[in-house]
């Protein structure tokens, strides 16, 4: 159980790589904030104007572009090991999303479920990229 809490609050990652992944997760949780605020906006109406709509947009691609450099800046900081870690959860994440995307279509079209919408598929990336990290944190200690 030890394990799994020190996989859980990333302990024994060298300081840069930390830091690192501060950095990222600023990004990616500032990413997260403009969707959700993009998505809550249009819902209600108030990216009517052209250039209201298209400001958010911007910014919120912005955000995304940022998020993506920290990302790779934090990768290729890495030792190969936390490498192959992050690797691994990606690669389970992407596994894990398409399992459950083909497994909801053909619920879909079987008329059990309306419709697959993009968040199933944002929500499961990102749990299975979370799932994959402690596990693959875990095995290593």
């Amino acid at each position: 159980m030890r394990n799994l809490w020190d996989a859980i609050l990333v302990k024994g990652l060298p300081k840069k790589d930390l830091k690192n992944a501060s950095i990222f997760n600023f990004w990616a949780l500032s990413w997260a904030v403009s969707l959700g605020a993009s998505l809550l906006a249009s819902t209600y109406g108030l990216l009517t104007p052209n250039w209201v709509f298209f400001a958010v947009l911007i910014a919120h691609m912005t955000i995304g572009i940022f998020m993506i450099l920290a990302f790779k800046r934090f990768l290729s900081a890495l030792d190969e090991m936390e490498r192959k870690v992050q690797f691994d959860a990606m690669a389970f994440s992407v596994g894990v999303t398409m399992l459950i995307y083909s497994s909801l279509s053909v619920l879909k079209f079987s008329g059990r479920i309306e419709d697959v919408t993009s968040e199933v598929l944002i929500f499961s990336l990102s749990l299975g990229y979370a799932a994959g990290l402690i596990i693959g944190r875990a095995r290593l200690r």
